[in-house]
């Protein structure tokens, strides 16, 4: 195959790829390293609670950079560093600040190994000028649906930290320590459950796959009964270091900024709080560990439990606690021989609970719904969702899309594939409906006065600009449920998909900013988006 990128190009990108070896870090242990990238990384959460507790706006964008940048840093670190012995780690200001130039250097790498992810794929284009690299292409030129995914996809999830009684707190900051730079606090089982019920609303809206799923090793039920105690320690603990830098624990309480288990007193605590048998537990702590099951490509957001050495697991509470968690199960489940095919075969009925939320949602509209196989088509027959108003003689037909959001440049590319074969699938519904429309007319019990509009509605992303067709509009379902509660008509509704108006608009909503990514001594020509709307899907 042609290689879309030039040997000069190669030569850099394997530069880049290996700047982090620079960093002192990297001859460091293990242990060491890693809990001093993560207390940097706990520490610009640490912050924003103390300077901005209620701009949710750059928390949820912090959240988002912080967790996508950590992959490559933790990548580095367990590919480089020694083992770790059995001693914790330590505060160290030197080690903390290699730790910093870590994490600047992982923000910049990410958009690095985006632009050569496009343009391996032939999706942007690279050009060399001495040591700069400009670019251009399809995902370069078009912002407007990569905006749409950020703008939508930043509001999936509210903070864990909004929105729950912080009462439990009350008994955990009168028994709260603080010994020279470190603190302690008490940890009961009475002390948890009470954070489990309290926070239960926020981390249940987090989850809407089925209960009684099962999978090789354990149920979605245990899975959630396991990570409400891993949300609920993980606030337990994070509240107290801020109540611990209220009293003036130096450093912000940074000593402590992560949650660090030996191996069998985490178990031991999962077991207690959860309720769960200790052989399941192990196995989703398994799972749940950094690395392991064979992750060669490991992500923290999907195995946030870090094994710093043969004795002990740091949680970083923030990592935990911002984590889209029910979709970084699907995704490690897909990557898990073991789980992948039964994690398939039960995310067939992922549309159908798709189905079934838009019915429930519109249910106080005068709609009819129907679903079904119009067997007189020859491809392509099977309509996901049809929505019928009588009183407008008009109908709205979908093709609808339940896969996991996309979490880097890679997977934008495969789900924009899944969103192609869901134009494709209308398109050819279109054309069936234009040669011979009685028989949609027959499913639907309409005639020929209806007006059929057609869209595809995708449960995550609506795909990249390159597959999009300006015939069939993409729109994400809660942004189209949102609308019809404002609108409440499918004329309106069918108007507003077909001139495209759910998409943001450039220097309304939001603004796309050119910047320059330096990696070693290469400069990437790229951009970032500033949200101007603070609350888009609303308007």
């Amino acid at each position: 195959m042609t290689d879309n990128v030039s040997s000069e190009l190669r030569e850099v990108e394997r530069q880049v790829d290996n700047e982090f070896l620079k960093n002192a870090l990297m001859s460091e242990p293990f242990a060491q390293a890693a809990w001093h990238f993560f207390a940097h990384f706990e520490d610009h959460f640490a912050r924003q609670y103390v300077h901005a507790p209620d701009d949710e706006l750059h928390y949820h964008a912090l959240a988002d950079n912080l967790i996508n940048h950590s992959r490559w840093a933790l990548k580095w670190l367990s590919s480089t560093c020694p083992p770790s012995n059995r001693k914790p780690p330590a505060y160290d200001d030197a080690l903390y600040s290699h730790a910093m130039q870590l994490s600047e250097l992982a923000m910049d790498y990410g958009p690095f190994t985006a632009a050569y992810t496009y343009a391996s794929r032939g999706l942007v284009s690279l050009f060399l000028e001495d040591s700069r690299i400009r670019t251009s292409g399809p995902m370069i030129d078009d912002a407007q649906y990569e905006a749409y995914d950020h703008a939508l996809m930043n509001k999936a999830d509210s903070s864990v930290l909004d929105g729950f009684d912080p009462s439990f707190m009350e008994e955990v900051h009168k028994s709260l320590r603080v010994r020279g730079h470190s603190f302690d606090y008490s940890l009961n089982p009475k002390i948890v459950q009470r954070a489990v019920e309290s926070l239960g609303p926020t981390i249940d809206a987090r989850f809407s796959l089925p209960d009684d799923w099962t999978f090789a090793m354990f149920t979605l039920d245990d899975f959630r009964r396991v990570a409400r105690v891993l949300f609920a320690l993980s606030l337990i603990h994070f509240s107290s270091r801020l109540s611990a830098a209220l009293v003036g624990c130096p450093g912000n309480g940074i000593a402590r900024a992560l949650l660090l288990m030996e191996s069998n007193e985490l178990l031991d605590r999962l077991t207690r709080y959860s309720g769960i048998k200790r052989s399941t537990i192990i196995e989703i702590v398994q799972m749940l560990t950094y690395g392991s099951s064979g992750q060669k490509n490991a992500d923290p957001a999907l195995q946030p439990l870090i094994k710093l050495s043969a004795s002990f697991i740091a949680i970083s509470p923030n990592l935990l606690m911002n984590s889209s968690i029910e979709r970084n199960l699907s995704v490690l489940l897909n990557r898990l021989p073991a789980e992948r095919g039964g994690y398939t075969a039960l995310s067939n009925t992922k549309e159908q609970a798709m189905i079934s939320r838009l019915k429930a949602e519109l249910s106080g509209l005068s709609f009819r719904f129907w679903s079904g196989c119009i067997t007189r088509w020859a491809t392509a027959s099977e309509v996901d969702l049809a929505i019928i108003c009588d009183d407008e003689r008009r109908g709205l037909v979908l093709e609808l899309k339940a896969f996991t959001a996309p979490a880097d440049p890679r997977e934008v590319c495969e789900r924009s594939e899944e969103i192609e074969k869901g134009i494709s699938q209308i398109r050819t519904r279109k054309a069936a409906f234009a040669a011979a429309p009685q028989f949609l007319f027959y499913a639907l019990g309409i005639d020929d006065t209806y007006t059929v509009s057609w869209a595809v509605v995708s449960e995550t992303s609506i795909g990249a600009p390159y597959v999009q067709d300006l015939t069939i509009p993409v729109v994400n379902a809660r942004h189209l449920i949102k609308r019809f509660r404002k609108d409440g008509t499918l004329a309106g509704i069918s108007s507003w998909l077909e001139n495209r108006s759910y998409l943001p608009q450039e220097g309304v909503h939001y603004r796309r900013i050119p910047r320059e990514v330096r990696v070693g001594k290469w400069i990437l020509d790229w951009y970032f988006f500033e949200v101007l709307a603070d609350d888009y899907i609303s308007q």
